[in-house]
């Protein structure tokens, strides 16, 4: 046998191992990654849908499989109540992610509403609508014009911005 028909043959042997190994590596790591999925919140819901659309489209089958009368009714209530579980599984993760989801987001808005909360400018004590003076230090408190959010203070008749008059409160009797 000739030197280069061996070398030859090695160099095919050496790509074309990759090429049929690479499908059982990614299976795997499919695999893994489910694993690892089912005791974490990853929001990857978009993961999930696949997953269902699968289950759902093997119980369409499996019921036209049944009425076609390709399978024995014993082995389609097994097969049913196995992949109406999966189904349930996989609709019961997703409500948990969704669930997840939608509590980050009220703590975001949560986080968004303190922030934009009226501070007094002087000692950043946090005001009420309604106060004319800061609680903290006494200082005298802007108020935002209703027509264009521009801050205006007690002494302002009309707004700098626009022009709208400002609402004059009046003060309390002592």
């Amino acid at each position: 046998m000739d030197i280069g028909a061996i070398f030859i043959g090695l160099a095919l042997l050496v790509l074309t191992v990759p090429v049929v190994v690479k499908p059982f590596r990614q299976n795997q790591s499919k695999r893994t990654g489910a694993g690892q999925r089912q005791g974490q919140a990853s929001f990857t819901g978009h993961e999930l849908k696949p997953q269902r659309e699968q289950v759902l489209a093997a119980l369409r089958d499996l019921d036209f499989d049944y009425q076609t009368g390709k399978i024995a009714e014993q082995d389609y209530t097994l097969l049913r109540s196995e992949l109406l579980a999966q189904a349930a599984q996989l609709i019961q993760s997703q409500e948990t992610e969704d669930e997840a989801i939608e509590k980050l987001i009220r703590a975001r808005r949560e986080t968004l509403s303190e922030a934009s909360a009226r501070k007094c400018s002087q000692c950043s004590s946090k005001l009420s609508a309604d106060d004319w003076f800061c609680p903290g230090c006494g200082e005298p408190v802007g108020t935002a014009c209703p027509k264009c959010g521009q801050t205006t203070t007690s002494e302002d008749s009309f707004c700098s911005k626009c022009g709208e008059p400002v609402a004059v409160k009046s003060e309390a009797k002592e």
